[in-house]
């Protein structure tokens, strides 16, 4: 009877143990999470975007409603500016209306393999934009040589110089493209 009475014991103790790390845990959750919103707030009062936010934007069809494509003279061409965070300058964006172009700073010091870009810009956004393209070619709405394509030229050092995307064919998927890439230089440079 001892030592069941001991092993009731001993179970309480645990239990009673358990329960507190329990209740610790919870509370360096919750200040945890307290502190994230803080964050949260101070990066969305600093023109931040939110990945939840852009892959909202990113899920928003690339075509507009009335026609596939806008005509090429509504598309601003010879359009530059400046990808800037914090009074740095990311990169330049230069959109003619075939192709952007966008120049990465050297202060990045980007291989291209940094996530976002990768994980997000490169295999989720432009491979999403890819096979919106290659279901339009699937039903002749769009031409081969139409099709959406990019080109990443490094340096001899093998870091990122430029994006270069052909064929992006109108300002919806212009603009997505330039918020896209935009967030994810800005996002790699505050991780940095």
């Amino acid at each position: 009877m001892k030592e069941l009475a001991d092993l009731k014991e001993y179970l309480v103790n645990k239990s009673e143990e358990l329960k507190k790390k329990i209740y610790e845990y919870q509370k360096e959750l919750h200040l945890l999470e307290e502190a994230m919103k803080k964050v949260d707030n101070l990066l969305s009062s600093h023109s931040f975007t939110p990945a939840k936010e852009l892959y909202d934007i990113m899920k928003k069809p690339s075509t507009p409603s009335k026609s596939l494509d806008t005509p090429l003279e509504e598309i601003s061409s010879d359009k530059s500016e400046l990808i800037i965070f914090e009074d740095l300058i990311l990169g330049k964006i230069n959109v003619d209306e075939k192709k952007i172009e966008i120049t990465i700073s050297d202060e990045l010091q980007m291989t291209g393999e940094e996530p976002p870009f990768k994980s997000f810009f490169i295999k989720k956004f432009m491979t999403e934009l890819e096979n919106e393209d290659k279901e339009l070619l699937n039903i002749n709405k769009i031409k081969k040589d139409e099709e959406i394509s990019f080109f990443l030229e490094k340096n001899k050092d093998k870091l990122l110089e430029k994006i270069q995307i052909s064929n992006y064919r109108n300002n919806i998927r212009k603009e997505k493209i330039i918020k896209a890439i935009s967030w994810s230089l800005r996002t790699i440079f505050q991780k940095k």
